[in-house]
C-alpha cells in the first residue's frame, strides 16, 4: 500500500506489471530447473562410469592396460626368439606374480624351454601351471595338451597318454580335444597298437573331414611339433601336413609355426 497526495492509502501495482510497463519480463524458473537437471545427469554419468570400473570382473584388462614387459614376452615368443622369451617371461613372473597375464606368460615360458630342448624344465613348468589353473579355466585344456605333447615327443608315453586322456575326458568338445585324439593315436602307433591308433585317427578324420590332407598327415614320417599358440598353417603341396586347428587366447595374435625332427630319447628329464 502507498499513500497518495491526499494521504489516502492506495494499493501497489503488481511488480510483474511494473516490469512489463518498463519493457521487462518476469524471471522464468526454467533456466534454473535446466541447470539442476544438467548437474543430476552429469552426476549420474560419473557414478555409472565408476560403477562399471569397480564391477569389472577380476582378471580382465583393457587392451591399453597390457604391461610393456608382457608385450615384450609375447613379441619375443611369436618371433621364435625362445631364449629371449624365456628370460623375459621369468622376469615378468617374478615381477608380477598376481597379474592377470601370468598364466599365458607361464605357458609361453614352458613352451620356450621345450623349443630350447630343456624338456625337463618345460614339463615341470607345465605341471606347475596345470596345478595352478582350475579345470574350468579356458587355458587349462591347452596347458594339458602341451604337457601331453611335450611328453610324447620326449618318449614319456605313459605320461603323454594320461594327459591326453584327461583332456579328452574333461573337455571333449574343446578344439584341443581333437589334437589330443591325434596325439593319443600316435602314442598307440609307438606302442604298435595299430587298431587303437586307427580308431583315433579315423574318428578325428570323420569329425573334421580332413580327407586326403589328413591321410597325408597320418602317413607322414616327420614327427613335427604342432603349431605354437597363435599359429595358423595351411596345407602346402607335398608337405603332408593338415591345417592346424589349434585355438588360443586373445593375446596370441600373430602367426608362427615351429617344426622340428624327432627328439632323441636321451633328451628327456
Amino acid at each position: 500500500m502507498t499513500a497518495g497526495s491526499d494521504g489516502a492509502a492506495r494499493p501497489e501495482p503488481p511488480r510483474s506489471a511494473d516490469r512489463e510497463s518498463r519493457g521487462g519480463r518476469a524471471p522464468s524458473p526454467q533456466p534454473r530447473a535446466a541447470g539442476v537437471l544438467g548437474r543430476v545427469l552429469i552426476g549420474t554419468l560419473v557414478w555409472t562410469i565408476g560403477a562399471v570400473a569397480v564391477s569389472r570382473p577380476p582378471g580382465t584388462a583393457w587392451a591399453v592396460e597390457l604391461p610393456a614387459d608382457y608385450l615384450a614376452v609375447r613379441q619375443a615368443f611369436l618371433r621364435e626368439d625362445f631364449a629371449r622369451a624365456a628370460d623375459l617371461a621369468r622376469t615378468f613372473l617374478a615381477a608380477h606374480p598376481e597379474a592377470a597375464e601370468v598364466p599365458r606368460v607361464w605357458l609361453w615360458f614352458a613352451l620356450s624351454l621345450d623349443r630350447l630342448d630343456r624338456v625337463g624344465e618345460s614339463l615341470r613348468a607345465l605341471a606347475a601351471l596345470k596345478a595352478r589353473l582350475p579345470a574350468e579355466d579356458a587355458l587349462w585344456p591347452e596347458t594339458v595338451f602341451w604337457e601331453a605333447d611335450v611328453s610324447r615327443r620326449a618318449f614319456q608315453m605313459l605320461r603323454a597318454k594320461t594327459a591326453y586322456e584327461e583332456l579328452i575326458r574333461r573337455h571333449p568338445k574343446s578344439s584341443w580335444a581333437s589334437q589330443a585324439r591325434l596325439g593319443l593315436g600316435r602314442v598307440f602307433l609307438h606302442q604298435q597298437d595299430f587298431r587303437a591308433a586307427a580308431e583315433h585317427f579315423h574318428g578325428v578324420a570323420a569329425a573334421h573331414a580332413y580327407g586326403r590332407a589328413f591321410e597325408a598327415y597320418v602317413r607322414s614320417a616327420n614327427d613335427s611339433a604342432p603349431p605354437l599358440p597363435g599359429a595358423r598353417s595351411t596345407t602346402t603341396a607335398g608337405s603332408g601336413h593338415a591345417p592346424a586347428r589349434c585355438q588360443t587366447g586373445p593375446s596370441a595374435i600373430a602367426t608362427s609355426t615351429v617344426r622340428r625332427g624327432t627328439r632323441n630319447a636321451s633328451s628327456g628329464p
